[in-house]
């Protein structure tokens, strides 16, 4: 189940980073995030 819970946290986290670092104009969010 850890296995799951974090590949979970990964397919939700990634794409908020993304989203975060388009909005901000700057892609470096992604990493720091």
């Amino acid at each position: 189940r850890g296995r799951g819970a974090t590949l979970l946290t990964y397919l939700v986290s990634i794409p908020l980073g993304i989203r975060k670092a388009v909005k901000h104009g700057s892609q470096f969010d992604i990493w720091s995030s």
